[in-house]
């Protein structure tokens, strides 16, 4: 919505509180009618509510230096960030308190009600260079409100222009994570990627892409694949003929542990145990690390024995 729009609509929503307001006290005897004004007071309160959450959400500078570059010239790169700007607000000299006290109500429909959110819809990466060799950077380059942290935890798409302005300019879905999760202390991460290819001058590039999202404690467990050549033996059918080697790929999801434990302490501990120490181990800050793991056996190429250790589960522990 424009602004002059926005404080139009906000005239008309005070209008029609002021006019359901006089109607009401007219009519107070009578519950019925008392019973569904206040109906359309709380339909009033969900508009204004509603539009409240109305932005003009906008891409704004932010400037990071990055060193200097080879001919000692400062490397400024803006990044960008979105900001919202309440287009409400910007309303001057409206003098309206009775939509401002009701403003003020709808703290109680914020059980039901999600007010979008300013946010980046799409990245561009970029080349630099300063005086440690070349490096890519994300940049902010759209922003657009949305409600997707208002339902529950999924997958977004979000678009980054890889290399813009070259030959090699390519724009694909790297996606995000957004939403709600149940259990307290969860938040909405990645749990799957994928890698896609794209040229470059200097050869094929992989961008990691998230593919699926899900809700994690703060320290959680990610997929990660890693490829194995597996040997298989198989007899041919006559007992007297050699043994036919067959090789076949083996993918192991290891997984990797992510997230972090800040404020995570972990007290002293003694070895082997509390009431026989002989060695007491200094506690400090907790890392995310893994907590159980299984083990997969199998035959490398040449009947190599091979065994890889695959991380079960994640939790916050001792380094």
């Amino acid at each position: 919505l424009p602004i002059l729009g926005a404080c139009r609509i906000r005239q008309a929503v005070r209008a029609l509180y002021i006019n359901i307001k006089k109607r009401d006290m007219r009519t107070s005897k009578d519950s019925t009618f008392a019973d569904s004004s206040r109906g359309r007071i709380l339909t009033v309160v969900f508009i204004v509510a509603t539009l409240q959450g109305v932005k003009s959400c906008v891409r704004e500078r932010l400037q990071k230096n990055y060193g200097f570059d080879a001919a000692l010239r400062e490397v400024i790169v803006d990044v960008g960030h979105c900001v919202a700007n309440s287009e409400l607000h910007a309303c001057t000299r409206m003098q309206d308190l009775e939509l401002d006290n009701i403003t003020r109500q709808t703290e109680l429909l914020n059980s039901t009600l999600c007010a979008p959110k300013c946010v980046p819809n799409q990245y561009a990466l970029k080349d630099y260079a300063n005086r440690t060799g070349p490096f890519r950077v994300d940049v902010v380059s759209a922003c657009a409100p949305s409600t997707a942290h208002c339902g529950s935890c999924k997958r977004i798409r979000q678009d980054t222009v890889l290399l813009p302005g070259s030959p090699y300019e390519k724009t694909i879905d790297q996606g995000t994570c957004g939403g709600k999760c149940d259990e307290t202390g969860e938040s909405c991460e990645p749990v799957t990627h994928e890698f896609l290819s794209f040229e470059d001058p200097n050869g094929a590039v992989l961008v990691r892409k998230v593919e699926k999202c899900g809700c994690v404690d703060r320290c959680y467990r990610e997929d990660y694949f890693v490829s194995y050549w597996e040997e298989l033996a198989a007899e041919n059918e006559t007992e007297r003929a050699p043994v036919v080697q067959s090789v076949r790929e083996k993918v192991i999801n290891v997984g990797r542990c992510r997230g972090g434990c800040s404020g995570v302490f972990l007290p002293d501990r003694c070895f082997p145990s509390p009431s026989t120490c002989f060695l007491r181990i200094p506690g400090g800050q907790a890392v995310c690390a893994p907590a159980t793991s299984t083990v997969y056996s199998f035959t490398g190429v040449g009947g190599v024995p091979l065994s890889v250790a695959s991380i079960a589960s994640c939790s916050c522990m001792a380094a």
